[in-house]
């Protein structure tokens, strides 16, 4: 870490900084940020985990706690976090993380979950989408959709999970 502007000159300026948040001098101190995963024993990640205390333990263990956040799931910074989340059709750009930025658009997406269940019948889902990931080298994309159904119990229980990609 520099602690004076001089001992700055011929040395690297650090590589991933936030556009909106560049560094200008020595002094500037920024809340890291950048395409790295996030581990679960870090902050934000381990605040949204919830209350593991003797309480879960007796009443819920293994069920997560009561107070769990699903944003303890998630890997990714939360500046790369989208509510509402993200749709084909939306435009996405990434500058400095490869020698051209990228630009594109998310693509349509032709993929439905059709749930069976006894008492609820037939549901048809348009999966949300989940992950993004963007391969900058190889200019490749990955997108990960998610849908969640109750496995129900009793007299209605889900039967039948049949993924549709609107090509049979």
């Amino acid at each position: 870490m520099a602690t004076r502007t001089a001992s700055l000159v011929d040395t690297p300026a650090p590589q991933i900084e936030h556009p909106l948040r560049p560094h200008t001098s020595a002094t500037d101190t920024h809340a890291p940020v950048g395409f790295g995963a996030i581990p679960p024993h870090w902050s934000p990640r381990r605040d949204y985990a919830g209350t593991f205390d003797e309480v879960w333990q007796q009443e819920r263990m293994p069920l997560p706690p009561r107070d769990y956040d699903p944003r303890a799931a998630s890997v990714a910074h939360p500046t790369l976090c989208f509510q509402p989340h993200l749709v084909p059709g939306d435009p996405l750009g990434i500058a400095g993380m490869s020698l051209e930025a990228l630009a594109f658009t998310l693509p349509a997406l032709p993929v439905s979950v059709i749930a069976r269940s006894d008492v609820g019948g037939r549901r048809v889902v348009r999966p949300l989408i989940d992950t993004v990931l963007v391969d900058t080298n190889a200019r490749r994309l990955e997108v990960t959709v998610r849908a969640s159904f109750p496995v129900g119990r009793g007299r209605d229980v889900l039967r039948e999970l049949v993924v549709d990609n609107g090509e049979a």
